[in-house]
């Protein structure tokens, strides 16, 4: 049976959204041009009159004996060039409007600015930004300089270098002192000034080009967030019923959820003004001065939000801006095969074959010394540092302060003994993003400054597909949808940023083989590489390899055979880190607790290396040490904890109300007592359950410790075709089905043992019967699974016609004694 595909949900791409809004569509997209206000419309024109009108007065009170009407006159004959840029200016607003009604005529133009803009392009970005800052400065002291020119009657050069002069001579002496005295104390304003300048970057509309239909997997917190941006446009749908607007957002979640690139769509949507906070501009050197950045900042916002009706202001990354010092909470990351784990290691990559929840919870009761240690608390304030108190107090001012009047109109009304204007209703929307919201402080979290919170989290299946789906269009590619679903089935907990890093890594993989087309393998090797990181630079000696090997082959059995809800994502043996190989798995579906059954399987998977080793071995290695960890943390949170024994009582209430601690693991002597009989008799019962399976399987244990050995990392397809002795991506498991072949790696291990214990190299070589292809990994295939589950889902590659072996096909051949009663002797070494 193929893979029953759902069709995903479909992203909105029209600008339909709720509360009747449409958004703001791309410029591209625009049929004519977006609508100037008036203010836009005519500012320069009133600046030309004016300066016309200035120069016009000036000639008058050079002359008493000139009227009003000679005056003008005179103005229009002597200054006419400024009259003739009031018609330029007037001429250019009539093609905007007329670009604004007409489609036709604005795509005319829009098609003769892009060879316009073509031909700009080839200049370098930097150059084309310096000629034009050099334009417009050079523009605007020109018309000042003529303006001064014809005030003083003397050339425009002369009249722009004498005009400071000229300022101070016209004043009054006590007035030249108190000018002196501003310029003394202006000197540190203008320090103070400058440092409180940056880090506040704001988008006018048209300016970002992403919209909601580029934010893929989240529909449930992007419907909410666009709910918001309708009410900021329409406020008179909730304000007229007697509600208000909301004032804040609250956008939490892991990081590369999407969160920023939601905020990119707001401002790409909106019609009003978008206001980008960076929280590093507001590292302080001196005291007051992030006090004087956020009244800047929220000083602008107030003047946008009256101009335009409106404005969006964006913190990013709000946790440095809004806490008061307090340590954070929450957990570290949870370790993985690319690095340390936090649970002592020292061979195996244990603490990854559990699952989320498992990993959290081992984490909670890992004895002290074995998890990472709580961050130091850091108390802002003093001469400088970060956010904290010096940036936070203001900001809750400004965010929900009192409304008082403002304006230099309200200070002459008051000093006239006038009741002051009731200051206006200043719509500002905030969003504040975080992957930290235990450090946000409560009072910034109430309503009234953040009045809707929206958890960003991993995106489910269906949000992965599209994800995937979204960022594979930007490129070309042989996948089919049923290959992208499964890997986004197999890519449980990836952010939306992840999948992008694998779809840009599987490109770079394929240009590097000079294609510019990506493959299944492409997509696969990037997401391995990616997840886990390269390989280090690391030599087995044979004895390791080989012992490495069967004590992963050991946990990809057991879980191949027991485990039914998920699949094997990779088994590895190369070193990394400190984790000498692990074995990845992948949910099939996203489950939110673990049942009895599904902890008891994670205890015996874990098990299962230390029954490999000895099985093999007669003795195990220290690289069970993690494994034991987890099993022993799982058994004892089930039996203590979640009551899945025989006993109702939690210890980790009653270890709480006696010694005052914390929920969570008994004390140490908990193995002197009943309980810890009773968890290591649990832990025996799994233990002999997982060794009798390993014997069962002998011959897939060897014969898959071999196939790590030769290729150093499998995908889940290729384990499943030497378990089940099929034809696999990479590697031919029916090889394996040959008794020959197996006999040699047999004499191969019992080399292995020899040198074990005794000194010198291993005299034989690995067997080998077929060339090793280049190490590229196929995406894991949810299969059927040994102990009768299956899911119905077949793989995406034809599967060859399966070829009979010598003896048959059937059930693997019983495993035989140790040592091997009648082993052929080992083939000679080929040669060189």
């Amino acid at each position: 049976m193929n893979l029953p595909m759902t069709p995903p949900p479909t992203s909105p791409q029209s600008h339909d959204g709720p509360l009747g809004f449409h958004g703001n569509p791309k410029e591209s997209e625009r049929p004519t041009r977006r609508p100037m206000i008036l203010l836009d419309r005519v500012r320069f024109i009133l600046l030309f009159l004016i300066a016309w009108v200035v120069l016009v007065v000036a000639s008058i009170g050079d002359n008493p004996l000139l009227s009003v009407g000679d005056g003008i006159r005179q103005g229009l004959r002597s200054n006419w060039w400024m009259l003739v840029l009031v018609a330029l200016e007037v001429i250019r607003q009539v093609h905007y409007w007329i670009s604004e009604k007409s489609a036709a005529y604005h795509r005319s133009w829009q098609r003769f600015w892009k060879g316009f803009e073509g031909a700009r392009g080839k200049l370098p970005p930097l150059l084309r930004y310096r000629l034009a800052r050099i334009a417009r400065i050079a523009v605007f002291l020109t018309i000042v300089s003529i303006v001064l020119g014809k005030v003083t009657g003397e050339s425009p050069l002369t009249a722009l270098f004498k005009a400071p002069a000229m300022v101070v001579q016209a004043l009054p002496a006590i007035l030249q002192v108190v000018l002196i005295m501003l310029v003394a104390v202006g000197q540190f304003v203008a320090i103070f000034w400058y440092l409180s300048r940056g880090g506040v970057e704001t988008y006018m509309p048209d300016e970002i080009q992403t919209r909601f239909s580029d934010v893929w997997g989240q529909d449930n917190v992007l419907h909410r967030v666009k709910e918001n941006v309708a009410l900021l446009e329409k406020p008179e749908l909730v304000e007229a019923k007697g509600g208000q607007v909301p004032r804040g957002i609250l956008l939490w979640g892991p990081p590369g959820t999407g969160k920023t690139l939601m905020a990119k769509a707001v401002a790409g949507e909106t019609g009003k003004p978008f206001v980008f906070v960076e929280p590093s501009s507001f590292n302080q050197m001196f005291v007051g001065v992030g006090a004087m950045k956020v009244k800047a900042l929220y000083r602008k916002l107030r003047k946008l939000a009256i101009r335009y009706g409106g404005v969006i202001v964006f913190f990013d990354e709000a946790d440095v801006l809004g806490s008061r010092g307090a340590p954070t909470g929450g957990f570290g990351g949870l370790g993985g095969a690319g690095g340390s784990s936090p649970i002592g290691l020292d061979q195996c990559g244990g603490f990854g074959y559990l699952s989320e929840r498992a990993q959290l919870n081992v984490l909670r009761s890992s004895p002290a010394g074995a998890s990472p240690k709580p961050p130091t608390p850091i108390i802002m304030g003093g001469m400088g540092g970060g956010g904290g108190m010096g940036v936070l107090q203001p900001l809750l001012t400004e965010m929900s302060g009192m409304e008082k009047p403002r304006g230099l109109v309200n200070k002459i009304r008051k000093l006239l003994g006038l009741r002051p204007v009731p200051p206006p209703l200043y719509r500002i929307l905030t969003i504040m993003a975080t992957n930290l919201p235990d450090a946000l402080d409560a009072a910034l979290l109430r309503p009234g400054r953040i009045d809707r919170i929206f958890k960003v989290g991993y995106p489910p299946l269906e949000g992965r597909i599209q994800t995937y789906n979204g960022y594979l269009r930007k490129v070309k590619h042989e996948l089919t949808d049923e290959q992208v679903r499964l890997f986004a089935l197999t890519s449980g907990q990836a952010s939306g940023a992840q999948i992008e890093a694998f779809v840009n890594e599987a490109l770079i993989i394929a240009i590097r083989e000079g294609r510019d087309t990506i493959t299944w393998n492409d997509l696969t090797l990037a997401k391995f590489h990616r997840r886990f990181g390269l390989p280090d630079q690391h030599q087995y000696t044979d004895r390791d390899r080989h012992s490495v090997a069967i004590h992963e082959a050991g946990h990809a059995v057991a879980f191949y055979r027991l485990d039914y809800t998920s699949v094997i994502d990779v088994a590895n043996i190369e070193k990394r880190g400190q984790i000498g190989g692990f074995v990845a798995p992948a949910p099939l579906e996203d489950s939110d607790k673990d049942w009895t059954h599904n902890l008891e399987i994670s205890i015996k998977v874990s098990l299962a290396s230390r029954a490999a080793e000895r099985l093999f071995f007669g003795e195990n290695s220290s690289g069970v040490g993690g494994d034991m960890n987890s099993a022993t943390s799982l058994a004892m949170l089930m039996l203590g904890n979640w009551a899945m024994g025989d006993f109702l009582a939690s210890h980790g209430a009653t270890f709480e109300a006696m010694e005052g601690g914390q929920p969570g693991m008994p004390d140490r002597a908990v193995h002197d007592r009943p309980f810890g009989a009773r968890v290591e008799a649990q832990l025996q019962r799994y233990y002999d359950e997982v060794f009798a399976l390993m014997e069962e399987n002998r011959t897939e244990l060897l014969t898959l410790a071999h196939a790590l050995e030769v290729h150093g990392a499998l995908s889940g397809s290729d384990v499943e075709a030497v378990l089940n002795k099929t034809q696999g991506p990479m590697v031919d498991g029916r090889t394996y089905a040959d008794p020959t072949f197996v006999a040699e790696l047999e004499a191969y291990h019992a080399e292995v043992i020899a040198k074990l214990r005794e000194k010198g190299p291993v005299e034989i070589r690995l067997p080998r019967r077929d060339p090793v292809p280049q190490l590229a990994l196929a995406a894991s295939t949810p299969y059927p699974n040994g102990n009768g589950h299956g899911n119905g889902w077949a793989p995406p590659w034809p599967a060859p016609a399966p070829t009979p072996a010598p003896g048959g096909w059937g059930a693997p051949p019983p495993p035989p004694a140790w040592p091997p009663p009648s082993a052929p002797p080992p083939p000679p070494p080929p040669p060189a």
